[in-house]
């Protein structure tokens, strides 16, 4: 199983001294060297002798997550030490990272200056490792100077404990139940052994140096890798988790190809520059945006020169090496055609604000930039200076005409003010003028130091103005975001052209490629599907293209990584283009119909899910409910009898509890922690998963989670745990199995008729063809729409203890 190794690394005694424990098990012969005492790193933790007379090294590094630069190099100063000194036969590093391809090429290109280098021990190999010797973390979880206190740890050791094991934990009687059901949502990990699909896939999505393949040959134009690779598989395959793994790798692999840091002075520019960035975090200032859109006025919307670098941007050199933007669009959540196209134009936007500018200012100049090309700037340039005057100003002319009347009527009257005589006439006008001075200068405050978002419309300057066709509401928007286009309802194309046009060429500009990952592309309407295609078709064919778009013919600004069902994909794609000839399709290719050709002339790669495994679903159930139990100390009890099950000579029931339990919902949820890491019940879920044609994960999460629910629901409709044996567990994996599979059946099955469940009804006549036919007439199953499922029903009844599932049927239902 799956160790959670970024917070064992966080402290490095601890995770040192669980590796080092680790290691003594594994290797033969192994100790820890003498001269290893005091002393930081000299390269070696753990040194071996094999039966050959070999002497092989272990270095334990407190890495996880990725190999970055700076730990490649540690490694390398390492090796460096270990060649000084006295090095061994072998050298292996070992660490909570699991190499990718370019890994394992920089590791094994270390050969040529260190010949003793050995293999690299991942995360996956201490997996392994601490699965098949559990008493290693078994007694550091014991070692009081540990502070293992994460969930996994503790449960670990509860669910040890409640299994009776007497060598620890022997003053805890009472675990917590560690299996309480699975939701459908993608794995963090890889449970399925499909980490060889996302090294590959990764390996085609990261960018190609320019104009060469990683041999440095030259290839095609065309030759830079596909740009629609689809994720095939039915529902439930597990395609989400595929590509979120596979989004992970991509930008996991992206610390290689940022240029390290280097030179003496390197620490200084660093701090230089954080400095100046801790300036221009600040939004752009309203002075900037005031002259801009004068400078706009007077020469011109296209117009590059400007004395306004910020605003107009300026063309950057080329980079050496491209990074990648990620962006997860999800077409389910959207209905209509427009929405699709502006919740796409929203994420681009979101995930690319590196490329929009390091700094706020930055961000804001761009998109200022961007809509002032296509909205009215007199009117918006007007807005802004409106805005900008104080309200001080307008006080001071209204105080200035009224009173300034007013006292001219009484011009010889006098006031005393600090000793002086003051005419009314003059005090009548100084107030005025006065508030006039605190106007004028409050103003030029304003304009000096102001920021431009708190006098524009804020939609100018955190994105694509979204005003007509594709605004939620027109009703109260701001006049300065009058866009003539948008109110013409022009349609999606003046959206591609205008934002997601200049969004690609700022992505492509500024270093980058973008990856969209569009997932749950099968649970759309057909209209919806359709759309989606038509946009991804709209980016490859070159229609995003503007008169000034700085982005090579040949080049590929971005890439597509759809997760879908192609079956369901292609019946909407059918659907939708209802009106195409579908012999169209069969021409040449022999595609069944339009749908499919459609799919395969627009994706350059499928990837089609393969089933699971056997060694797949035994570490996925492993996975989900924990370690088998190695020696759980047993308890025998008697079952209950039952109706169906009295005349069999049954084994003994297993009584799992603790001797010592407490209340009567911690003995219910010890029992069933116990029965889930029981070896022969994890062997029967193994053998019924394995038995089932087609199973994704997420069936088999299902299974899982209706077992563990029948499991309660049986021990507290008898009231005692007493009941909750081995047997009845076994039993009710097959009851379970019979709920997840059938979902149309169950309303036939768990209908009493006289007085028995419908799978009571059933289960006599699995081996009487007449009799069968008259049992389904009976309980309403006797459909033709029925036929295959209950003929799958009736040989897993025949095959399982059928009397004893409907005995457990009768007592749930």
């Amino acid at each position: 199983m799956s160790y959670p190794w970024d917070r064992l690394t966080a402290n490095y005694q601890q995770f040192h001294a669980l590796v080092t424990k680790l290691l003594l098990q594994v290797a033969p012969r192994a100790r820890v060297p003498s001269d290893d005492a005091g002393r930081s790193d000299v390269g070696i933790d753990v040194v071996a002798e094999t039966e050959t007379g070999e002497r092989v090294a272990y270095e334990i590094k407190a890495f996880a997550g990725t190999m970055t630069t700076s730990r490649r190099r540690q490694v390398r100063q390492t090796l460096e030490r270990v060649a000084a000194r006295n090095p061994p036969d072998k050298w292996h590093l070992v660490c909570a990272v699991d190499p990718t391809l370019r890994d394992l090429q920089w590791f094994h290109g270390l050969r040529g200056s260190f010949p003793f280098l050995g293999d690299w021990l991942g995360a996956s190999w201490l997996d392994q490792q601490l699965d098949a010797h559990p008493n290693v973390l078994r007694s550091a979880l014991l070692d009081p100077s540990a502070d293992l206190l994460a969930s996994f740890e503790r449960e670990q050791l509860e669910r040890e404990a409640a299994l009776g094991d007497s060598s620890y934990g022997s003053d805890l009687h009472n675990g917590t139940v560690h299996f309480r059901g699975f939701a459908d949502r993608p794995a963090g990990s890889d449970l399925l052994d499909r980490m060889a699909l996302v090294s590959a896939v990764a390996d085609l999505l990261m960018p190609a140096e320019e104009g060469s393949s990683p041999t440095g040959e030259l290839v095609a134009e065309d030759g830079t890798g596909p740009s629609v690779v689809a994720i095939e598989g039915p529902w439930g395959s597990g395609k989400s988790t595929l590509m979120q793994l596979i989004e992970k790798e991509v930008i996991a692999r992206q610390q290689d190809v940022l240029p390290a840091s280097v030179g003496r002075w390197q620490h200084w520019r660093d701090e230089v520059n954080k400095w100046f960035r801790r300036l221009r975090r600040r939004n752009l200032p309203v002075r900037s945006a005031i002259r801009f859109l004068l400078s706009q006025s007077r020469a011109g919307a296209n117009s590059k020169h400007s004395r306004w670098p910020l605003l107009h941007g300026t063309p950057s050199p080329p980079p050496a090496s491209r990074t990648v933007v990620t962006v997860r669009f999800n077409p389910w959540a959207y209905q209509t055609s427009d929405q699709i196209w502006a919740g796409l134009s929203r994420e681009i936007v979101q995930a690319s604000r590196s490329a929009q500018g390091t700094a706020g200012r930055d961000r804001e100049a761009y998109w200022l930039r961007r809509n002032a090309e296509r909205l009215d700037r007199h009117h918006l340039r007007r807005t802004v200076s409106r805005r900008l005057l104080s309200p001080l100003l307008r006080v001071g002319v209204l105080a200035l005409i009224v009173p300034v009347v007013a006292q001219l009527a009484k011009a010889d009257t006098h006031y005393r003010w600090s000793g002086h005589n003051v005419n009314a006439a003059l005090l009548a006008i100084g107030l005025p003028l006065l508030l006039l001075s605190l106007g004028v200068l409050h103003t030029a405050l304003r304009f000096l130091l102001g920021r431009a978002h708190s006098f524009l419309p804020g939609e100018i300057l955190d994105g694509p103005v979204l005003s007509g066709a594709f605004a939620a509401s027109t009703s109260g928007s701001d006049n300065a975001l009058r866009d003539p286009y948008y109110n013409a309802r022009s349609g999606y194309l003046y959206l591609v052209q205008h934002d997601i046009s200049d969004l690609l060429e700022t992505i492509w500009s500024s270093g980058r490629e973008l990856i969209v990952f569009i997932d749950d592309l099968d649970r759309c309407s057909a209209r919806g599907t359709a759309e989606v295609f038509e946009a991804i078709n709209l980016f490859l064919s070159g229609a995003l293209h503007s008169p000034h778009r700085r982005v090579e013919p040949n080049a590929v600004p971005c890439r597509f990584v759809v997760g879908l069902d192609s079956a369901v994909v292609a019946a909407h794609l059918d659907s939708a283009y209802s009106d195409v000839a579908s012999t169209q399709g069969r021409a040449g290719h022999q595609d069944p119909s339009w749908g499919w050709t459609y799919l395969r002339k627009l994706i350059q790669l499928p990837v089609t899910l393969p089933p699971i495994a056997p060694h797949s679903l035994v570490a996925a159930t492993s996975s989900l409910l924990g370690p088998v139990a190695q020696s759980p100390e047993l308890h025998t009890a008697s079952p209950a009898p039952t109706a169906h099950s009295a005349a069999v000579v049954d084994p003994p029931a297993v009584n799992l509890i603790p001797a010592e339990a407490a209340a009567p919902q911690s003995e219910l949820e010890t029992q069933v922690l116990a029965l889930e890491t029981h070896p022969v019940i994890r062997d029967r879920l193994q053998d019924r998963l394995s038995a089932q044609r087609h199973l994704s994960i997420r069936e088999a999460k299902r299974l899982l989670t209706v077992w563990q629910f029948y499991l309660r629901v049986l021990a507290y409709k008898d009231g005692t745990t007493q009941a909750l044996s081995v047997e009845d567990a076994m039993h009710l994996i097959t009851l379970a199995e019979i709920t997840a599979r059938w979902p149309a059946l169950q309303g036939a099955l768990t209908t009493r008729v006289e007085g028995e469940t419908g799978l009571a009804v059933l289960t006599p006549h699995t081996g009487h063809d007449l009799n069968w036919a008259k049992a389904l007439r009976k309980t309403g199953m006797d459909s033709a729409r029925h036929s295959d499922a209950c003929a799958d029903l009736r040989a897993l009844l025949a095959t399982a203890d059928g009397p004893a599932v409907a005995d457990l049927s009768q007592r749930l239902f």
